[in-house]
């Protein structure tokens, strides 16, 4: 599927995130492994702390706040991140995005050496996830000028919309898959324009729905599904906005 491209690409992040039963999710030795993999290509280590709340068993409703920890693989230009988690693998385009002919070959490599040390067992979750920044140079708009994704006011309320926050998620695959799509208002970096987030989400919610070798199959759908989210999210004016260039 061709898609179109922008000089002016509204995104700000895409990330490709593995959940994996594992023999053991406990293996302390794992993140080590996997960066003598990928210190060439990543060679920045951090680490990150992370706490869920998850409930007590046999409790009534009662939780603990549990802390887990993540190691961090930067590139040089700290503009790609590889996350090793006890059963997660994520993989973080942060700035200049590639386009998806690229990042997706990044995400593949990235995996396959994954499969080389950590084994798993199956494919719990898998989710792909665009965040895009959309700046409009003006505070008096109307939304419908700009979005086809947009919140709808009852017609007795006539005053324009300040704020808003707006989440659908649709279900495909028989149940397989879940698509996310949000649209926030959001505080502008420029002052006298209005920013939003849209942020598209493809995901694999069924434990063992993907096999590991249908990975790559998984993801065109994902970004082709994410794509015409976007593209069918917002308008022809606000996509000249994006200076498309020619293909």
């Amino acid at each position: 599927m061709k898609t179109q491209k922008y000089k002016k690409s509204p995104i700000i992040e895409v990330v490709c995130e593995f959940r994996f039963e594992l023999e053991n999710e406990s293996d302390a030795t794992l993140p080590g492994m996997y960066f003598s993999l990928v210190k060439e290509k990543f060679p920045i280590k951090k680490q990150r702390s992370l706490g869920t709340m998850v409930p007590i068993e046999g409790s009534k409703g009662e939780a603990e706040m549990v802390v887990s920890h993540l190691a961090q693989f930067y590139n040089q230009e700290e503009t790609q991140l590889i996350q090793i988690g006890s059963n997660l693998l994520s993989i973080n385009c942060l700035k200049n995005y590639p386009f998806w002919e690229n990042f997706s070959q990044s995400i593949m490599e990235i995996f396959t050496k994954y499969l080389e040390v950590a084994k798993p067992k199956a494919i719990k979750r898998i989710a792909l996830k665009s965040i895009n920044k959309i700046e409009i140079a003006n505070q008096t708009f109307e939304l419908p000028d700009y979005f086809k994704f947009f919140p709808a006011s009852p017609n007795n309320i006539e005053t324009p919309v300040k704020n808003f926050s707006l989440h659908i998620e649709t279900s495909l695959n028989d149940g397989r898959d879940i698509l996310a799509m949000k649209n926030v208002s959001t505080i502008s970096d420029n002052i006298g324009n209005s920013a939003f987030i849209l942020d598209f989400e493809y995901i694999m919610n069924k434990p063992g729905g993907v096999e590991l070798n249908e990975v790559e199959n998984w993801l065109e759908i994902a970004h082709e599904q994410l794509y015409r989210a976007f593209d069918e999210s917002i308008t022809e004016k606000l996509k000249l906005d994006f200076e498309p260039i020619d293909i």
